[in-house]
């Protein structure tokens, strides 16, 4: 140690060294004396890497995995040690340390390792039973989420670690511990007031968190498209917290014919959903929430599935749901570039394809209406405009055919209603039988202009498929007619 103090103490060896000093406790963790070199081992942990470790230049910090590793095997064999941190944490050094380490750092490496070190605790915790009577564990939670308020708006080009935090707490082994405590303490809503932003918000004025200024916005929304890519885990987070609470007394139907939204290899117990829950998604301003999940389908990637799923399970038998989804999906398939029309496209195709019994009553919002602002409507006002996106609408319903058989069923029944669609886009192929431009995708470009490609080309056919069937389908209805007519004569 001397001649590594008169060396440098900023060098790889001697942070390994201090590293398997912590860990050599751990073989003996089990002894009589376990408790004492728990507590012995975390803090000397705690001191070399609040102090010293994580303010170190990255090069320096080549071991940060064994580091968790190391930590977790120690919280996993004791309980007094892992008590020992948790009330750390919560005293006045402790906090100190919450936000410089998990969201103001530079270091995305560091963040992430304060972030497990946090994780790892309070899955001690949960494991052991400990957050049943130990307060030190709800003030943790208590100050992770009353950052919520101000330090994470401060610093959310950096706060995936924090909701990363977040997510794993909604997902741990014990589920049936955390998710309670979390709800308990109003964790869905300070997580949804975080995304959405004050009521005034969603009413039309944006808010800049960085000048404090505010001002008119047609999307009313709290965050831009490039702040939002950074909130896949806080959508996961929320997505969970859905999924383990009951929604079944906000059912559109008679409370006998309610039943749980069916879902495969899942736990099936569910909590009692908090009141200020279901205000936020069920209530006046449940289309805030509802507008949030369709505009991140389009900003961040991967996110398509996770939002259907939860918007599918609250929409299961619940028709007023359904028309807040779907009249959200159909706005901004008017309004979104068409590039981004695929993911709308994905989380109406879901919506509408849920096999209960107001299927039809959905299929027919969104194709239909009332109103004009439906998949039809949308071909028909951007036939001349908006080539592209008219087109796109032509290929969901010609999919959404082939995929649900309901659907087919639907579309056959009114064909009348949309044969003129098919029409135009055969048309619009014919127009450019000369074209060389068949690679660039009616789908990835900004261009409002229609392209012959062969996806389009294969999407007429399809289209003209399913009118053949109809027509085939009369001809022998009307066959089958004359037949009987002339059974009677004789």
């Amino acid at each position: 140690l001397q001649f590594m103090q008169n060396r440098d103490v900023y060098c790889t060896e001697y942070f390994e060294f201090v590293r398997k000093l912590v860990a050599c406790n751990i073989s003996y963790l089990d002894s009589e004396d376990g408790d004492s070199l728990a507590l012995s081992s975390l803090q000397l942990a705690l001191q070399f890497l609040l102090t010293t470790y994580f303010r170190t230049k990255r090069r320096l910090r080549t071991d940060m995995s064994l580091w968790n590793t190391t930590l977790s095997n120690i919280l996993k064999k004791s309980v007094a040690g892992t008590r020992w941190l948790v009330e750390f944490l919560i005293s006045d050094n402790g906090v100190k340390q919450i936000c410089p380490n998990l969201l103001e750092c530079s270091s995305s490496e560091v963040r992430n390792a304060f972030a497990t070190l946090l994780e790892r605790t309070f899955s001690a915790c949960f494991e052991k039973g400990i957050s049943k009577d130990c307060a030190a564990v709800s003030g943790l939670l208590d100050r992770l989420l009353s950052l919520l308020d101000k330090e994470v708006v401060d610093n959310c080009k950096s706060s995936s670690e924090f909701f990363w935090l977040m997510r794993s707490l909604v997902s741990s082994t014990l589920p049936g511990v955390a998710i309670p405590l979390l709800l308990e303490k109003g964790a869905f809503t300070c997580l949804l007031g975080f995304l959405l932003g004050p009521t005034s918000v969603g009413s039309g004025v944006e808010t800049n968190v960085d000048t404090g200024e505010t001002s008119k916005a047609i999307t009313g929304r709290r965050w831009s498209s490039q702040q939002s890519k950074e909130f896949y885990m806080l959508h996961a987070t929320l997505d969970n917290l859905i999924h383990s609470c009951d929604v079944t007394e906000h059912q559109t139907v008679d409370e006998a014919e309610r039943q749980t939204y069916p879902r495969s290899g899942e736990n099936r117990y569910l909590i009692a959903m908090p009141n200020a829950m279901k205000d936020s998604i069920f209530g006046a301003d449940g289309h805030r929430y509802v507008r949030e999940l369709v505009w991140s389908c389009r900003e961040i990637d991967r996110i398509v599935g996770l939002n259907t799923k939860v918007a599918c399970y609250c929409c299961w038998l619940n028709l007023d749901f359904s028309a807040v989804v779907i009249k959200e999906i159909l706005i901004q398939l008017t309004s979104a570039p068409a590039n981004e029309l695929r993911a709308l496209f994905t989380f109406l195709n879901e919506v509408v394809s849920l096999d209960d019994s107001f299927q039809q009553d959905r299929m027919k919002l969104a194709v239909e209406g009332p109103g004009e602002n439906t998949v039809l409507g949308v071909i028909k006002s951007c036939s001349t405009t908006d080539s592209r996106r008219a087109y796109q609408c032509i290929k969901f319903l010609v999919h959404l055919s082939a995929r649900c058989s309901f659907a087919k069923t639907y579309l056959l029944e009114r064909s009348s209603r949309w044969q003129w669609a098919v029409k135009w886009l055969r048309g619009k192929i014919n127009e450019q039988w000369t074209s060389h431009s068949w690679q660039t995708s009616n789908e990835t470009s900004t261009s409002k202009h229609f392209q012959r490609t062969m996806s389009a080309q294969d999407t007429l056919a399809e289209a003209d498929a399913l009118l053949t069937q109809l027509e085939a389908q009369e001809r022998s209805s009307h066959g089958q007619s004359e037949n009987f007519l002339d059974t009677v004569d004789d």
